[in-house]
């Protein structure tokens, strides 16, 4: 079960990174690194 929660906790933060990341968005081109950021998080 412990391993589930870190596996949550682990995406939660992929997700809030990627938010900041792309609020933030300071060029089109880092919006496909975001995704495959998130991706691989997942």
């Amino acid at each position: 079960m412990v391993y589930q929660w870190l596996t949550l906790a682990g995406t939660l933060i992929s997700l809030a990174l990627a938010l900041v990341a792309w609020r933030a968005r300071p060029k089109p081109g880092a919006t496909p690194l975001v995704v495959l950021m998130v991706a691989m998080g997942l």
